[in-house]
């Protein structure tokens, strides 16, 4: 599956892409089954639940950028499982990947993916 979206063909990194994604959802199921327990409804609950998942998509990376989260936010960024999900799956993909840099009318530069995955890392 992942080598159909262009990514690395390399067993180990798709067993660690698959590993991510069962953690997710095993996350998400249990933040689901939690709120189900302490909700009166179901419509209170599916509420509940899909305000919590939108927030954590939000301040996950997936809507606003890490870094251009205001200052005030950013805690929101650390306490999302998403977050971490992402910066999961990007470090399993980049990891030892020789990136061609090749703009128009210009000299290919190869890139490692190693410099890739630290150059997020200050913010």
């Amino acid at each position: 599956m992942s080598q159909m979206m262009g990514f690395q063909p390399v067993t180990k990194k798709f067993m660690i892409f698959l590993a991510v994604l069962m953690l997710v959802n095993l996350a998400s199921t249990s933040m689901c089954m939690a709120i189900s327990t302490i909700t009166p409804s179901v419509a209170v609950g599916n509420l509940f639940a899909v305000i919590l998942l939108l927030f954590f998509m939000m301040f996950g990376g997936f809507l606003v950028s890490n870094s251009d989260m205001p200052i005030y936010v950013i805690w929101a960024r650390y306490a999302s499982y998403f977050n971490y999900a992402i910066e999961a799956l990007a470090t399993n993909e980049l990891y030892d990947l020789v990136i061609i840099f090749d703009p128009i009318g210009s000299v290919p530069l190869p890139m490692n993916g190693n410099e890739v995955c630290t150059l997020g890392s200050s913010s």
